[in-house]
């Protein structure tokens, strides 16, 4: 069995907004964080480097991608 590990304690990119859904992808290699209030809602996904470090890739709202 496979124990959980810290990879990274990832706060600056919430904004101080509630998390509410986490995925890995099925290896593990891939995050998604899902963020927001009723205001504003934002999904953001991080690749794992092979440091074990994470890495944002992408982000999308309700108006589509982001840069």
């Amino acid at each position: 069995m496979q124990r959980w590990r810290g990879v990274k304690k990832i706060v600056e990119e919430f904004e101080g907004k509630p998390v509410w859904a986490v995925e890995f992808s099925s290896v593990g290699s891939m995050l998604m964080v899902s963020f927001g209030d009723s205001e504003s809602q934002k999904t953001i996904m991080f690749k794992e480097s092979g440091g074990g470090e994470f890495a944002q890739i992408l982000d999308f709202d309700e108006n589509g991608f982001n840069n």
